[in-house]
């Protein structure tokens, strides 16, 4: 009997013997083949795998690219913490993993997951332990599981356990080349997705990520021919795919970062594994290529520059057909049809000069006395933008008196209904006497900041042109006379006899307050909008290129209801020439 022992013991020595003879000789022919296939050229990392080792030395993926590089099949043996884990690799890549932990991690992950209880998981253990057979037959054989799904399972914790591995710091590590897992080992093929990108996005430290950015966000990298035929194995996201064209425009990689829009961590992470597996390279990029970038820069911003037009004249159109509503819900839009067509056009027209819509405010001022005193007056309209003009706020520029008496101030003038806005900056000695014209009266100085929302040159030359006759103020009192002998039993038409009364008396500021109160009452009179008008052409606050596309659309507007009346006709026409 013992003679029988030994025998069987002998032709089972031998059979493994056969069998690792066979497997180093087919490893020894893959190495031959490999090395007729690259020639002289030396391997990716030319350092090749090292038998031992500690990780404070050579990183966990650092040991896995060089398995990789090399080709290398056989078993890593790793210990830290008085734990050894052991990663079995195929080809260069990890197909397996077992752990000297005690316990089925299986079962435990199942229950954590609530697909098995603990009762269960302990009945399972006792039919292992009974028929000698795996945990995870024994829940197939009890009903606990079903094995496709179990098979998934298993492959999803074997490869979170192997790429646990990218947090390890410190331990050692020993290599042996040729061996194979046992049969309690299960074995699953992984990508290099799985692998590589997963591990540094999920387990690589902080620190050592933070650490390779720095030494890479002035370089140039892109992604060479290699990365075409691993893209599918990678799993990567849209960001990811958006970085890596992006590093192909001469940008560096902090560049090429920042417009991606990804942390400079979450960017180090994926680059790293990149690296790992030589699918991105540093380049300097030539002249052809920075100007290509540059091309593609310019696109970008023309596209930019588009889309807020686009928004823009949304924002004015919205507006406009607010104000038709509410026009249409007092029976006024048949009257005011051609000025909202001729502000939708000079919307799309002016679409250009500024980005969105500026809030609505004019200057209401006192009068200054010379000793140069400053304050706010206002008036607000909650009513909606269909009210006539639509809400506006006015307030008054700080105003500063010199020496000479002089006030200084900058105003803003809008009328939100035409998308119209201007500012201006000037100076003025006094308001105009009775006996001239706005047109003598007026001083305009260059705007010290102008706004975006005009042209630069809008003032630059105001007297070139031919002006349109703002009519002397003393001049204003047959209207008063003629407002004086009409029905005053109508809230507009007080409004109205009111402003001119202001406007005669040259409180200008005022008056424009009071005659917009008045068309917002009666938006149908043309006489009202024409008085606004001239009101608004002879204050001396407003520059003259800013106050004209607004004069022109209230004048538009009285044309429009009353072709025949004589002053809102004479004006308009005056108006339009200068505008040119």
């Amino acid at each position: 009997q013992e003679l029988q022992r030994t025998q069987a013991e002998l032709k089972k020595a031998l059979l493994a013997e056969r069998k690792a003879r066979e497997a180093a000789q087919k490893r020894a022919e893959e190495l031959e083949q490999k090395l007729a296939k690259m020639g002289d050229e030396p391997t990716t990392s030319g350092q090749g795998v090292p038998a031992e080792g500690v990780f404070e030395d050579l990183r966990y993926p650092a040991l896995l690219a060089r398995c990789r590089a090399e080709a290398f099949t056989g078993a890593m043996g790793m210990q830290a913490g008085g734990t050894t884990r052991t990663v079995y690799v195929k080809d260069g890549l990890p197909v397996g993993y077992s752990s000297s932990e005690p316990g089925q991690r299986i079962g435990k992950v199942l229950v954590s997951q609530g697909r098995i209880t603990d009762e269960q998981y302990m009945k399972a253990a006792t039919r292992m332990v009974e028929k000698s057979i795996k945990l995870t037959d024994a829940l197939v054989e009890l009903g606990l599981i079903d094995g496709e799904s179990l098979a998934v399972e298993q492959r999803n914790l074997t490869r979170d356990q192997i790429i646990a591995g990218f947090e390890l710091v410190q331990g050692r590590f020993t290599t042996t080349a040729g061996a194979a897992p046992d049969a309690n080992v299960p074995v699953f093929d992984f990508g290099p997705g799985e692998i590589y990108v997963q591990g540094y996005r999920r387990y690589a430290p902080v620190n050592e990520m933070v650490a390779a950015y720095e030494t890479l966000r002035d370089k140039y990298l892109i992604a060479n021919a290699r990365l075409a035929s691993y893209r599918p194995k990678l799993g990567l996201s849209g960001d990811d795919e958006r970085l890596l064209r992006l590093l192909g425009e001469a940008l560096t990689v902090e560049e090429a970062v920042d417009r991606a829009g990804l942390t400079p961590e979450a960017a180090s992470r994926l680059l790293s594994a990149l690296q790992a597996l030589d699918l991105v390279e540093e380049w300097s990029p030539g002249v052809e290529q920075f100007r290509s970038r540059l091309r593609a820069e310019r696109q970008r911003h023309a596209e930019a520059i588009a889309a807020l037009e686009a928004e823009h004249r949304g924002v004015q159109e919205r507006l406009l057909k607010a104000f038709e509503n509410a026009l249409a819900g007092r029976g006024e839009s048949s009257t005011l049809s051609t000025t909202l067509q001729d502000a939708r056009s000079a919307t799309k027209s002016s679409s250009g000069l500024s980005s969105s819509p500026s809030s609505s405010a004019s200057p209401s001022s006192s009068a200054s006395s010379s000793s140069g005193s400053s304050g706010e007056k206002g008036g607000s309209d909650a009513v909606a933008i269909g009210k006539a003009i639509g809400a506006d706020t006015k307030k008054d520029g700080d105003t500063k008196s010199d020496s000479k008496g002089e006030n200084k101030g900058r105003s803003t003038l809008s009328w939100e209904a035409s998308g119209v806005s201007l500012s201006s900056s000037g100076s003025s000695s006094s308001l105009p006497s009775s006996s001239s014209s706005s047109s003598s009266s007026t001083s305009s100085l260059p705007s010290s900041s102008s706004s975006s929302s005009l042209p630069a040159a809008g003032s630059a030359t105001p007297a070139a042109a031919p002006r349109a006759d703002s009519r002397p103020l003393s001049s204003l009192a047959s209207t008063l006379q003629s407002a004086k002998e009409a029905d005053p039993s109508s809230p507009a038409e007080k409004k109205y006899r009111e402003g001119i009364e202001q406007a005669a008396q040259e409180r200008l500021d005022e008056a424009e307050i009071t005659l917009r109160e008045a068309v917002r009452l009666d938006a149908t009179r043309p006489e009202y909008l024409a008085g606004l008008a001239r009101v608004l052409l002879a204050n001396p606050r407003y520059e003259r290129s800013g106050t004209l596309p607004v004069v022109r659309s209230l004048l538009d507007r009285a044309v429009a209801i009353a072709p025949d009346h004589p002053e809102a006709t004479e004006l308009h026409k005056q108006v339009v020439e200068e505008m040119g």
